[in-house]
């Protein structure tokens, strides 16, 4: 049971009780937000104002008198994951969203419930158990409604009068996010923030790797970063402390590194006990060539091959901005369960993880499977870009660039350009024994 309570009494404030208001429930527009920032009658945005200073102008309250301040009214609201919103208050309502996305409109003068509206947030079909499917980061109300998100998706409005629904939209994908912040009107469009990035535990290829590694197992263990680790390489936390996060059974979620993640379920989930079987990925773009040396998908595989199981990494290519928007994964999906049995079938060698690429086409478009080597792009593929800050002060992205250059022969990035899909062994010992011994012997002269 979570308890809302307003701390008012001994203290006159500008909230009159809707009984007594004829206004328009819910009349929030742009002409009534400017005109508001200076009295602080409401609170008609998350923030109050546009700039979201979160700062009331009234004065009621002094230090003379802050020691009457009691408690004027308090209302049960239904659930166990605490309010986490803040509450808007238009013309003596409060609006306030709760557990599960639930929203309140209460008579601000004396804790009565005008009406209460459930959107019935569908766990089922949400990132089931996780915090923003479970919790609400507040609403919006405008123009008479009333704005909500959703941990399984969904936009919903509202009528401010009644609480009855107007209409919903599903504006995300439930199994990989989950809406987290509260929206925001802007010039007739609502605005809203998601939970995290496509990548990590919510991401599109994690599910598509639990579906791929059921295929050859029936005990199936998902541990992934907690968010997006691309170009983090094998790189570990020592700094910092790991969260671990369970989010259903045998699934879990770090607060770390792909590294970290392997380390964690060999370390602690499986109490050191191998698995048969790591897969990492399916990342959502190529790892060839040079990524091969960034890349946190292959990272995994890395460690995994130091601890001595096998593993392999898993990449979809994607072509161009709108690719990577949209990502094509029937490739993965319909070849990585062939590619997997083959490689398995043939054999890992100790110190040795396979780096899988499948092509950015349908899958009735794919030339066939190729073993090909680790590739090289052109050195001019980075560059460092200089744009300035408000204060005119420098910052820098790294950007890339797409200089032409012809694929070598036989190696991973050809395999793709030729839709195919690309399966390289690579080592983990990364000596070059020829020039090992060409220098040994060099030295020996000296």
């Amino acid at each position: 049971m979570v308890v809302l309570a307003i701390a008012l009494a001994a203290v006159a404030i500008a909230l009159q009780s809707s009984a007594d208001n004829t206004a328009k429930p819910g009349d929030v527009s742009e002409a009534r937000v400017a005109a508001d920032a200076a009295t602080g009658n409401n609170w008609l945005l998350n923030g109050r104002t546009n700039d979201s200073k979160h700062f009331s102008p009234l004065q009621q309250i002094t230090d003379k008198n802050i020691g009457g301040l009691g408690l004027a009214w308090s209302l049960d609201i239904e659930g166990a994951m605490g309010v986490v919103s803040e509450s808007l208050v238009v013309d003596g309502v409060i609006y306030v969203s709760a557990p599960l996305s639930k929203v309140y409109a209460v008579q601000a003068a004396t804790g009565k419930v005008i009406w209460k509206f459930d959107p019935k947030v569908r766990l089922d079909q949400a990132l089931n158990g996780s915090y923003s499917a479970r919790t609400n980061g507040g609403v919006a109300v405008w123009n008479g409604k009333v704005y909500v998100g959703t941990g399984d998706c969904r936009l919903v409005a509202a009528d401010a009068a009644t609480g009855k629904q107007v209409w919903e939209a599903t504006v995300c994908e439930p199994l990989q996010t989950g809406i987290t912040g509260a929206p925001h009107v802007a010039k007739g469009k609502i605005l809203m923030g998601y939970n995290g990035s496509d990548d990590g535990v919510r991401g599109a290829g994690l599910k598509l790797l639990e579906r791929i590694a059921s295929q050859f197992s029936d005990d199936v263990w998902i541990v992934a970063p907690e968010t997006d680790q691309s170009g983090v390489s094998h790189s570990f936390s020592l700094s910092s402390p790991l969260r671990l996060r369970e989010i259903a059974p045998r699934h879990y979620a770090v607060q770390g590194t792909p590294t970290d993640c392997v380390l964690m379920a060999m370390k602690r989930l499986l109490d050191d006990k191998k698995p048969d079987l790591i897969l990492s990925g399916v990342n959502r773009g190529q790892n060839v060539a040079e990524d091969v040396t960034y890349s946190g998908t292959i990272a995994a595989a890395i460690e995994g091959t130091l601890l001595g199981v096998p593993s392999i990494a898993l990449s979809q290519s994607y072509g161009g901005l709108e690719g990577r928007e949209k990502p094509i994964w029937d490739a993965a999906e319909t070849y990585a369960p062939q590619v997997i049995k083959q490689v398995l079938a043939a054999g890992i060698p100790r110190d040795v993880l396979i780096n899988v690429n499948f092509p950015s086409c349908p899958a009735s478009e794919v030339k066939g499977i190729a073993v090909v080597a680790q590739g090289r792009r052109s050195p001019n593929l980075l560059r460092v870009e200089e744009r300035r800050d408000g204060r005119n002060i420098p910052y820098y992205w790294l950007m890339f660039q797409r200089p032409g250059f012809t694929p070598g022969e036989g190696t991973d990035l050809e395999a793709l350009a030729h839709k195919k899909v690309a399966v390289t062994p690579l080592r983990i010992d990364l000596t070059d024994e020829a020039e090992r011994a060409r220098y040994a012997a060099a030295f020996m002269k000296a």
